[in-house]
Formats: C-alpha cells, sequence, structure tokens
C-alpha cells in the first residue's frame, strides 16, 4: 500500500521502478485496473497514467484512486504508443513497467521480476510469461487460450521467431533505464507496438533475458487492438523484414501483407510491385533455383561460416538452437522462476 506523507513531495524522493498505464474512454476497466496494482505498486515506486482525452469518467476514477496515481496526464494522443512514450518520458525510475487498463498483474511474478533486475545490473530488459485469454460477450465468461511462454532452451536473443511464435504479448516485458536508452521510444506507426519493441531489443543488442514466472493475464476483448487483423498481420511482415527472416517473409505472409510491409500499399501499383518480388522467390524455389542459388551460394557460405564462429564463441546465430516448433502452448509449464 502507499504511504500519503510519501507523496507529499513526490519529486523529491527516489523512484525505485516507474509504472506506466497508457487509457482512453475504458473508466470502468481502469478502476479495476488500478486497484489491483495496489498489490504491487510500493512506496518507493511511482504510478504514471496518460490518457488519451477520455470522454468518459476515467478523470473520476482517477480522483478516486488519488493515493496510487502520482502523475495523471489527460491530453488527445494518437494511440497507446504515444501515450506510452508521453509516461516513459515522465518517468524516474530505474526499472520502467508497462500496465494496460484491462488486463491483470501477478503481484508475486511482479515483485520476482523487479527483484531480478535489481540482482543483476547487466540485464537490459526482462520478458515474463503469462496467459493469454478471450472475453465473449454473448456470456460475460472469459475463457483461457494459450499460455505465452518461452520453451525450454530458447533464448529470445537467438531468433525473433521466438517472439513472434512464443511471447508475444507485451505485457511481460519490464525494461531498465539503460534498456530503454539502448531501444528507443515505443513506434507510434505500430499497432503491435509490444511485438515491435522486443525485436528492436534483440536487434540493438540488448541484454534481454526471458524469467520463466507467469506475470499476466492478458484478455482479448472486442475492443482490443489485435482484433485489427490486417494491421497486426502488417507490423508482423515489419518485423520479420527488419530481422532478414526471409524464409518466414515468403513463408507465411501473403503479397498484400509484404506490400503494406514495405510501403507500397498507397502506391498505384503497390500490390503488383510486392507480386513481383513474390514471384522472384517463387522463381528461386522452383526450376530456375539452381540458377539463382550460384548467385547466392557465396552468401550463404559466409553465412554458415559465420555461424560456425559463433558456435565457436558459445553463441548461436540468427535461428539457432532448438526452435519448440512442437510445443503445446495450450499445456501449462512449470512456472520454476528460472532466468534464461
Amino acid at each position: 500500500m502507499r504511504n500519503a506523507e510519501a507523496r507529499v513531495n513526490p519529486e523529491a524522493r527516489p523512484v525505485r521502478v516507474s509504472y506506466v498505464l497508457s487509457t482512453r474512454n475504458r473508466a470502468d476497466h481502469l478502476d479495476r485496473a488500478l486497484a489491483g496494482a495496489r498489490a504491487f505498486v510500493d512506496d518507493g515506486d511511482e504510478l504514471i497514467v496518460v490518457d488519451g482525452g477520455s470522454t468518459d469518467h476515467t478523470a473520476a476514477v482517477v480522483a478516486k484512486h488519488r493515493d496510487l496515481v502520482g502523475t495523471f496526464i489527460s491530453e488527445p494522443d494518437t494511440g497507446e504508443a504515444h501515450g506510452l512514450n508521453r509516461g516513459v518520458l515522465r518517468a524516474r525510475g530505474h526499472i520502467i513497467k508497462q500496465l494496460t487498463d484491462d488486463d491483470h498483474f501477478y503481484p508475486d511474478a511482479m515483485r520476482a521480476a523487479i527483484a531480478a533486475l535489481e540482482a543483476d545490473p547487466s540485464i537490459d530488459a526482462l520478458m515474463c510469461g503469462g496467459e493469454a485469454c478471450e472475453f465473449d460477450p454473448a456470456t460475460g465468461e472469459t475463457r483461457l487460450v494459450e499460455y505465452r511462454f518461452l520453451p525450454a532452451g530458447l533464448r529470445l536473443k537467438d531468433d525473433v521467431g521466438h517472439i513472434l511464435r512464443f511471447t508475444q504479448c507485451g505485457l511481460g516485458l519490464v525494461l531498465t533505464r539503460r534498456g530503454l536508452e539502448r531501444a528507443g521510444l515505443f513506434d507510434t506507426s505500430f499497432r503491435a507496438v509490444d511485438t515491435d519493441y522486443m525485436a528492436r531489443l534483440i536487434a540493438c543488442g540488448a541484454d534481454f533475458r526471458y524469467m520463466n514466472v507467469k506475470l499476466f493475464r492478458h484478455v482479448t476483448y472486442p475492443h482490443s487492438g489485435q482484433n485489427r487483423g490486417a494491421e497486426c498481420v502488417r507490423d508482423r511482415a515489419r518485423v520479420l523484414l527488419r530481422s532478414g527472416d526471409w524464409p518466414r517473409v515468403f513463408g507465411e505472409l501473403d503479397p498484400r501483407a509484404l506490400g503494406e510491409a514495405l510501403g507500397m500499399g498507397g502506391l498505384p501499383h503497390g500490390e503488383s510491385l510486392a507480386r513481383l518480388l513474390w514471384v522472384g522467390e517463387w522463381m528461386r524455389r522452383g526450376p530456375l533455383g539452381p540458377l539463382l542459388d550460384l548467385v547466392a551460394g557465396t552468401l550463404r557460405a559466409c553465412a554458415r561460416a559465420l555461424a560456425a564462429c559463433l558456435r565457436l564463441l558459445g553463441r548461436s546465430g540468427p535461428g539457432g538452437g532448438a526452435r519448440g516448433g512442437d510445443t503445446d502452448l495450450t499445456v501449462e509449464p512449470e512456472w520454476d522462476g528460472s532466468l534464461r
């Protein structure tokens, strides 16, 4: 619980963890989220609520929890990422944790993740596991869909595909200020803000670890961003393109998604250009493949040599290690608190 005396001069005290919550027109959800946050927001922490200009009773909900909320910003914004950036720029803690207005966080796991970052200052960011659920508006019931966790033997930084397959929900992300300085602010052009940010942590070489604790319970509602399927597919394509994961680009995406990811969606013949790329890859995989492979052979040989050198150094290159393809995400793992 918060100590009211500690808030007399909040700017004068050091901050351990800055919790940042971005919201808009979800007052009833926000009320429950703030009530739940009381279980883990301590006297040495701060809670920043950034409201994107709500027209409901969000301000009244925040006023109800004024002993908990240290900073309240209410101005129109362009979406979740914009709101998070506003909060992050106000944050004073060494550790920064995003909260949401319609999900649940498990207090014991939150304390364990914070303690792990405090115990090892070399870690830039942590990713924790959790539950993925779905709300049925017809029945009012919430059902468990699957678990988000990284299978044993895998490391986040070895393959961006581990994020896309296993830990894509950013509710498990806990940042340090150094990790934020390395990866930068959140990209406001993304719908899948968290997926993009985790991929950027890998790309910038941050010390990004997975901690096997159940930190969150994420519920998909009709208003949830992941229901905007086309935008999420576009963002997935952008992440794959930036990581250079071409087998997944051409194995998982259709020409339209590829064109959107390449910024061709607004061009008069954007989709046609994307189809040309698609056809080129199809040719490479078809009868002309051996001829085209002669051109790419040298590059593949260099890549294999690099991977061998990385293995000798005790590392695995892009896509290295087990992929966990046979992992059943509907079976709850043993949350053993391990860090890797």
